[in-house]
C-alpha cells in the first residue's frame, strides 16, 4: 500500500458503536428503574402499611409533585442520552454535542436528586420522631441515619456520576472533533 493511499483510507472506528449501545442501555435502564420506582410506591406503602399500627406512611413513601418532578427530570435526561445513543452510532456529529448535553443535565439532575433524598431522610427522622413508641418505625428511621446512609449516598453519587463524567472527559477532551467518529467506507484497492 503507498503512502498516498494510506493517508486516504481510515477504518471506521468501533467506539462510536460502542459508546452508543452503552448509551442506550444505560439510558433505557434509568428511566426504566427510575420511573418505575416511583410507579410501584402504592403498592409498597399497601403492603407497609399494616406493619405501622395505625401510623400514617412515611414521607419516604408518599407520592408528591416534588418528587414526580424530580423523577420526570430524570427520565428525561436519560431519553436524551437514548437519543444521543442512536445519533452516535448513525456518526452524526450532533452525537457528542448531544452526550455533553446529557453529560451536563445529568450531573445536574444527580445533585438535585441528591439533594431531593437529603431533604426525604430529614422528613423521614421528623416523622419517626411522632411516634416514639411504635418500634417498626424507629427501626425504619434508624436505618437510614449514620454510616449507611453515608455509605449509599457516596455509592449512588459514584454509579450516578460514572456515565456523565465519562462523557465529558470522552466529547469534552479527548474526542473533540466531529471527523474523528468517520472514516472512509471503502479499503483501497
Amino acid at each position: 500500500m503507498s503512502e498516498q493511499s494510506e493517508a486516504v483510507y481510515r477504518p471506521r472506528p468501533v467506539w462510536p458503536k460502542v459508546i452508543g449501545i452503552l448509551s442506550i442501555v444505560f439510558g433505557l435502564l434509568a428511566v426504566l428503574f427510575g420511573v418505575a420506582a416511583v410507579a410501584l410506591m402504592p403498592v409498597w406503602g399497601g403492603m407497609l402499611k399494616s406493619q405501622l399500627n395505625g401510623a400514617p406512611l412515611p414521607p419516604t413513601m408518599r407520592l408528591s409533585p416534588l418528587l414526580i418532578g424530580v423523577t420526570a427530570f430524570g427520565a428525561l435526561v436519560n431519553l436524551l442520552l437514548v437519543v444521543a445513543g442512536f445519533v452516535l452510532i448513525a456518526r452524526k456529529p450532533a452525537g457528542r454535542t448531544l452526550h455533553l448535553a446529557y453529560a451536563l443535565l445529568g450531573v445536574a439532575s444527580t445533585f438535585v436528586g441528591v439533594l431531593f433524598q437529603l431533604q426525604n431522610q430529614a422528613a423521614l427522622r421528623s416523622w419517626a420522631s411522632n411516634y416514639p413508641d411504635n418500634e417498626f418505625i424507629q427501626r425504619m428511621a434508624g436505618s437510614s441515619q449514620g454510616t449507611s446512609q453515608i455509605i449509599g449516598l457516596v455509592a449512588g453519587l459514584a454509579l450516578s456520576l460514572a456515565w456523565p463524567v465519562f462523557c465529558i472527559i470522552w466529547f469534552g477532551m479527548v474526542k473533540r472533533d466531529p471527523d474523528s467518529m468517520l472514516g472512509t467506507d471503502d479499503e483501497p484497492i
